[in-house]
């Protein structure tokens, strides 16, 4: 018999292996005919066998620390699989599967399709493979991310089928994502929304992601014609450092109806000037409606406009309630206004519970109906001027405003707390706060009709109401001026 059992030993033909006669006792587990012992050479003491020249199957023995069986590939120098003496299977990255493999059950994982967690290449591509194997479903699925990595994101990502869509990291715990193209997710649905043919999709659910901003003047999400869209647990900030910002954080047109929760979003990394305040939070127009919009426990800071709403069509948008909200460093808190024809006037817009901290007007309304402002705390700093007034509503049919302490700060201060202009059925009371420099509480203007204005009190204001003339309206209960 021929051995070939030291370095340099060839042996030519094909070896025939025989398994021994007899079975293994106790102690041995195979019965094998071909054994490869181990190396006595230090460190590394690896029985192993090469396959072709690409390839090698071995095992390490105890001098490493580790006694496992591994397959070695010899292209990228590393050990794709190892199996350690627990029976436990190590992979040293998530698998790199094909694009048809990367749809599990409707659960598309961005490692899987290859996606860098490191933030040193564009991950967008391995992203826009689980996205459109999504889009290929009738009934959608969900783009996992995991969390624990950082992936950045060079172009544009796009979905545009009708199948609902969940966008998320598991457990809790937020993904992080770099921002560096002008929009981050393009959800753009390619029926319309008031399709008689809707079974259900569309609605498009987001949760626990980080978003890191590097570009300038862009958008993260961009929604239209969605059914719903929930997102909670959304964060995001510029790069730091660095001098990105978003242009719109959310852009919606015609979300028939939406929810969002549990928001912490900075659009600067520091405000020494006006200037440095930019941009919008949330952006929303419609043109077939966008009712039943509920917004809680958000937090905004560091934007010119943080909530814009306008609209030059009808139906309008409608029925937004904002809870809890906290809006801090921002040039103006809510826009609201209609644009479109007469004869419409869209309803029913809640802020209560909320905080604002703002340099130019906390709310601006105009040609709506229905508007409550209650409970809130509303601070007025106007350290870089342009204010006018803390609330502004122009043509507003129904509007309550009690129960908040609204106040003045900085040295160019507003003349009035309140200014209704036209309208009808305004109801202010409850109200009390400090704003010293501010001529009247209440200013009444443009034929404002049936205002009552009743039990406020406030520090340092100089008259309680300025009647233009031409209004009609009531002053009883106990307003009181505080000197």
């Amino acid at each position: 018999m021929a051995y070939v059992d030291k370095a340099g030993d060839t042996m030519t033909g094909a070896l025939v292996v025989k398994a021994a006669v007899t079975a293994g006792d106790a102690t041995q587990f195979y019965n094998v005919g071909l054994n490869l012992t181990e190396s006595t050479a230090a460190p590394s003491k690896r029985a192993s066998m090469n396959i072709g020249s690409g390839w090698n199957i071995g095992q390490d023995y105890l001098a490493t620390g580790v006694k496992d069986l591994y397959i070695f590939n010899g292209a990228t120098a590393k050990a794709s699989l190892k199996i350690g003496a627990d029976d436990v299977v190590y992979l040293p990255n998530p698998p790199k599967i094909t694009s048809a493999q990367v749809d599990q059950d409707g659960v598309c994982n961005v490692a899987y399709a290859g996606a860098d967690d490191s933030g040193g290449s564009n991950a967008a591509t391995a992203f826009q493979v689980c996205l459109d194997k999504i889009a290929s479903r009738a009934n959608g699925g969900t783009l996992l991310i995991p969390s624990g990595g950082m992936f950045r994101i060079d172009t544009q990502l796009n979905y545009g089928a009708a199948g609902a869509i969940a966008v998320k990291s598991p457990g809790g715990r937020s993904a992080k994502i770099v921002q560096n193209c002008p929009t981050l997710f393009n959800f753009v649905s390619n029926a319309p929304s008031d399709d008689p043919s809707y079974t259900g999709g569309r609605d498009i659910a987001i949760e626990n992601l980080m978003l890191y901003m590097s570009a300038a003047n862009g958008k993260a999400f961009n929604f239209a014609n969605p059914e719903a869209v929930s997102m909670i647990n959304i964060k995001g900030r510029p790069t730091y450092p660095g001098s990105g910002y978003w242009e719109s954080f959310i852009t919606g047109h015609n979300l028939r109806s939406s929810h969002f929760e549990r928001f912490y979003v900075q659009n600067t990394n520091a405000i020494n000037a006006k200037a440095d305040v930019r941009g919008q939070f949330m952006t929303l127009t419609a043109s077939q409606g966008s009712t039943d919009n509920h917004m809680k426990s958000l937090l905004v800071q560091g934007f010119n406009n943080a909530f814009y709403m306008v609209t030059n069509t009808a139906p309008c948008i409608e029925g937004t309630i904002m809870s809890d909200c906290t809006i801090v460093q921002c040039n103006r808190g809510i826009t609201w206004v209609y644009n479109g024809p007469a004869g419409y006037s869209p309803p029913e817009l809640h802020f209560r519970g909320g905080h604002m901290n703002c340099f130019e007007c906390f709310v601006g309304a105009s040609n709506v109906a229905q508007i409550h402002i209650s409970d809130c705390d509303l601070e007025l700093n106007s350290v870089y001027g342009d204010t006018s007034a803390g609330i502004i509503l122009t043509n507003v049919d129904g509007a309550y405003v009690h129960d908040n302490n609204i106040s003045f700060t900085g040295g160019n201060r507003a003349t009035s707390a309140i200014v209704v202009a036209g309208g009808l059925r305004s109801r202010i009371f409850g109200n009390s706060g400090v704003t010293p420099g501010c001529t009247n509480y209440v200013t009444l203007q443009n034929s404002a009709r049936n205002a009552s204005i009743y039990n406020n009190e406030t520090y340092g204001a100089v008259g309680m109401l300025a009647d233009g003339g031409v209004n009609t309206y009531t002053l009883t209960g106990s307003n009181r001026l505080l000197i």
